[in-house]
């Protein structure tokens, strides 16, 4: 089907995944956090019309 046109070395190949499990940690990090701020601010303006 196709065939590596570069294959890393060990050593950089688990830098390579270490840094995309990272990224996907910060990226995941950031949208959970984003979700409880807006859950959060619909909670207090809801509190705050009653």
């Amino acid at each position: 089907w196709f065939g590596w046109v570069w294959e890393p070395p060990p050593e950089i190949a688990s830098g390579l995944f270490a840094l995309q499990a990272a990224l996907g940690a910060g990226i995941l990090g950031y949208y959970l956090g984003f979700k409880r701020g807006q859950a959060q601010g619909r909670r207090k303006r809801s509190d705050a019309g009653d």
